[in-house]
């Protein structure tokens, strides 16, 4: 695509048309294999420098599996919770939070020479943080009554999502909740 073609330069123009008095200067930045959050430390760092007044992020299609940790660490290696770029997560109270930079990720690396492997690994670092979840939330609203979810490393036990369901099933038909 041609620059003039861009949307920087149509934004560029555009505002010239509209107010003739005032010179408009528009830079498009971005970084081949990061996200908006990714870059969010560079305006951080140069704002002062640059002086916008003004900053639009653009989103395509690839912005939104590199704005998510969990994707790229699947894809690139590191631990999701030690990113070696910023990152943002949903917290607490539905809160967005920093998930800020790891100097160590280099020592976070996930098990598994291949996607695949590590898809894996981050599959079972999920169940265990669902599982987790469910079992606070369980005790929360059991008014003192705590059944805490475990682990159950037996042979011939059922692993996995489908048997933490069905442990969360039966004690919340204990309960007469479920």
């Amino acid at each position: 695509m041609a620059t003039q073609q861009k949307l920087q330069s149509l934004l560029r123009n555009a505002l010239r048309r509209q107010f003739h008095e005032r010179k408009y200067d528009v830079v498009a930045m971005g970084y081949a294999g990061t996200g908006q959050a990714n870059q969010l430390p560079f305006i951080e760092k140069y704002n002062e420098k640059i002086k916008a007044d003004v900053v639009v992020l653009l989103f395509v299609n690839n912005g939104f599996a590199n704005n998510s940790p969990l994707l790229e660490s699947v894809q690139r290696g590191w631990h999701p919770d030690y990113p070696p770029v910023l990152f943002f997560r949903i917290g607490a109270g539905g809160q967005c939070q920093r998930v800020e930079i790891s100097s160590g990720y280099r020592h976070r690396q996930l098990a598994g020479a291949t996607e695949a492997g590590r898809v894996k690994v981050l599959r079972r670092l999920s169940l265990e943080i669902q599982a987790q979840a469910r079992g606070l939330a369980y005790r929360k609203r059991s008014d003192g009554l705590r059944l805490p979810l475990r682990r159950n490393s037996s042979p011939g036990v059922r692993r996995g999502r489908r048997a933490n369901q069905v442990r969360i099933r039966r004690v919340e038909e204990a309960r007469g909740t479920g």
